[in-house]
């Protein structure tokens, strides 16, 4: 299953892979309040009355960047380097770790070119040969998971 993101990161629609997981948590999150046509809206308005069924705007913008640091704080996880930014990159790179081809990756990225994606095969590339430099193992693709191997 795929879904449609509208306006994502820059002006782009792009269709995304949607984990039945992920699925069944946004059909919880949208039972929280039922509106017909945004997933995600604003449940107060300008003058913090509650809305939710009818609400017409979405979340700000820095909602999701606010959620990300209330749940670091409560996992305890102190770095300040970490934002909505870095989520995006991980999920390029367990892509490329499970082996799905670049050019998918740009399409779900929404890079317009793929020298924009090729930067994370470059991380994946490092990140590789670190494992391989501090166990002594090599990480090769086998199927779509990876394997630890002797050299």
């Amino acid at each position: 299953m795929v879904i449609h993101v509208h306006r994502g990161k820059g002006p782009i629609d792009r269709y995304v892979p949607l984990p039945h997981d992920t699925l069944k948590l946004l059909c919880q999150c949208w039972q929280t309040h039922r509106n017909k046509k945004l997933m995600f809206p604003r449940f107060q308005n300008k003058n913090g009355k509650p809305v939710k069924e009818y609400a017409q705007e979405t979340i700000k913008m820095s909602a999701p960047q606010t959620a990300l640091k209330k749940a670091l704080k409560r996992a305890e996880i102190n770095k300040k380097s970490v934002s909505v930014h870095t989520l995006r990159h991980s999920y390029a790179t367990h892509l490329l770790e499970s082996g799905v081809n670049l050019r998918y990756i740009q399409i779900y990225l929404g890079h317009s070119t793929i020298v924009s994606t090729l930067a994370y095969s470059s991380f994946f590339k490092a990140s590789s040969e670190a494992i391989k430099s501090a166990t002594g193992k090599s990480r090769v693709m086998k199927g779509s998971a990876l394997h630890a191997e002797n050299p």
